[in-house]
């Protein structure tokens, strides 16, 4: 089924994120105004509805049977044209969640290491430029790691990434068949790793 989501309207504007070195332009504060609200904690539910159909024709007969369910689904997809600044606008969220990502406590699940850190997983050309663009338009407080390659994993330690604000990552860091050990490896699974 098709869903519609509400259109942006012009007096639904961002304010700028707090730590921003420049002021985001009209049209990525709106989609920055966007982005916040699908992160937020009053989100929409997105319903999934599903319909099937039978019938026999001999009888004359048609059954249909229809079943919904609402799910909150935070985040999304940032659509906007070339040159608007997506990337940008991502930074923007970033920065205006960074307070409140601080002041929540997330559970502790056993054998998981807690990372307070943004993943950004980008085209195997991209890591360089995004860490340029972090660095032009966030202060130098936010900690940021680059990925480029399976290999760069090994120069970090768990603390490394614990303290990282930002992980830009090369997706073909997660390609291969040698993706699952290393994590393993870096996890600390003996299980898995011998």
């Amino acid at each position: 089924s098709i869903h519609s989501f509400p259109t942006r309207r012009s007096s639904d504007l961002s304010s700028n994120p707090p730590r921003f070195k420049f002021t985001l332009r009209p049209e990525q504060q709106r989609s920055l105004f966007w982005m916040v609200q699908q992160e937020g904690e009053n989100v929409e539910p997105f319903v999934e509805e599903e319909v099937e159909e039978a019938s026999i024709p001999l009888l004359g007969w048609r059954a249909e049977g229809r079943a919904s369910k609402a799910k909150v689904i935070r985040g999304g997809v940032l659509a906007d044209q070339v040159g608007y600044g997506k990337t940008v606008t991502t930074l923007g969220l970033i920065d205006m969640q960074r307070n409140s990502d601080e002041k929540s406590t997330k559970e502790d699940v056993h054998g998981l290491i807690p990372i307070k850190a943004t993943l950004i997983l980008v085209p195997s050309q991209l890591p360089d430029q995004w860490f340029s663009e972090v660095r032009k338009f966030l202060p130098s407080s936010y900690k940021v790691t680059v990925l480029k390659s399976l290999a760069s994993v090994d120069k970090y330690s768990v603390e490394d990434f614990q303290q990282a604000d930002i992980i830009i990552a090369s997706w073909s860091i997660c390609e291969g068949d040698n993706y699952l050990f290393k994590l393993a490896q870096f996890a600390g699974d003996r299980k898995s790793v011998v």
